[in-house]
């Protein structure tokens, strides 16, 4: 939450994160430094190795109205979700010092996503047979140091 997609703040008590992309849509959040591993060692340990496979790594899928409730509840601070035209993001996302062209495949994946949803056919979603559970979003969200970023 370090990037273009940080919430901003909107008024002296209210961030948002702004998204082209509806509130109900669930994207998969996975905690990369922690968890990302559960994932790799799953696959080198099963009997065959998924040759071919496209696998979803994530710790929860969560709707960004849920994302934001949770961290709001996390860190105290009155965070909201609005929808915003890709366009809008886009426009966003240039502003923030990414390359035009960089900026531009940013604001399709979204809208792809958007349109879409996030996993292409055939992806494996699934933890089954990792070591451990994942953390969850929230359990991401108490571990961390917002002070740098809900400012």
């Amino acid at each position: 939450m370090r990037t273009f997609m940080r919430p901003v703040r909107v008024s002296e008590d209210t961030w948002a994160v702004n998204l082209p992309l509806p509130p109900t849509r669930r994207m998969p959040i996975i905690d990369a430094e922690q968890d990302y591993g559960l994932f790799v060692r799953k696959a080198l340990e099963l009997p065959v190795f998924p040759d071919k496979q496209t696998w979803a790594t994530f710790d929860e899928l969560i709707s960004f109205e849920d994302q934001t409730k949770e961290l709001s509840e996390a860190t105290g601070k009155k965070v909201v979700f609005n929808q915003i035209s890709s366009a809008v993001f886009g426009e966003g996302v240039k502003s923030a010092g990414t390359p035009p062209h960089i900026a531009l495949a940013i604001e399709e994946v979204f809208t792809s996503v958007g349109e879409f949803g996030y996993f292409s056919e055939g992806t494996v979603v699934s933890q089954e047979g990792l070591a451990r559970q994942p953390r969850t979003w929230k359990q991401y969200l108490e571990a961390q140091d917002w002070s740098d970023v809900l400012v």
